[in-house]
């Protein structure tokens, strides 16, 4: 088999960076941080808070596990297009960016669902934080001008880690949605490479039978 020329090599690499830089151009969102600061700041200039938060507490807790589950489904596929890489470096680089992307948003959403929770949490115990026990203890703390500026816009702090909270799901939201393209498109790559090899595959089986008789 005669090898490759640089010519040949550079034109290869060339092909590859356009579809990978082709498919990124398309991939770019500038618009998907919009949603979840929109609704973060008009919870926040409404001042509506959240309510009902154990409830959501449980929902962003089955997404995180819903999340591991999938990035286990993800690296699955791309130990696959690994071992096409040879047969399809440059037809399936698109397919192997999307999924790598995928990959990087589902642990993303998954750290980011735990650090909600924690905020989830704070807003669950608001009125438990009345500090009545520590003001008791100690009483002079109370009475330092950053501890009573913070007293006076507990309100504030807490109806902005609400609103917070708001944009967080929201962001989720968002990228469960990506994800979920990523996951579809992904699956139709892997379904179609699949039944082309199943084509081939008989295509050869009835080359060999009709050689053979």
């Amino acid at each position: 088999m005669a090898s490759k020329g640089p010519s040949a090599i550079a034109s290869g690499s060339a092909q590859h960076a356009k579809l990978v830089a082709d498919h990124r151009k398309k991939r770019r969102l500038p618009w998907a941080w919009a949603p979840p600061i929109l609704v973060g700041l008009a919870c926040f200039a409404l001042k509506l808070e959240l309510s009902n938060v154990s409830g959501i507490l449980t929902a962003v807790g089955l997404f995180s596990a819903a999340m591991l589950g999938v990035f286990v489904q993800l690296a699955s596929w791309r130990v696959k297009f690994s071992e096409r890489i040879a047969r399809f470096r440059h037809t399936e680089a698109p397919s192997r960016e999307r999924l790598d992307s995928a990959v990087h948003k589902t642990l993303t959403a998954t750290v980011m669902s735990m650090i909600l929770a924690a905020a989830l949490v704070g807003v669950e115990f608001r009125a438990a934080l009345s500090f009545d026990f520590a003001r008791t203890v100690f009483p002079s703390l109370f009475e330092m001008p950053p501890v009573i500026w913070l007293q006076s816009q507990a309100t504030a702090i807490f109806l902005f880690i609400s609103a917070a909270c708001v944009a967080g799901l929201a962001w989720l939201l968002v990228v469960f949605i990506f994800i979920v393209s990523d996951l579809r498109a992904t699956y139709n790559t892997m379904i179609a490479a699949e039944e082309s090899e199943a084509s081939q595959m008989r295509a050869l089986k009835r080359h060999r039978e009709q050689r053979s008789a």
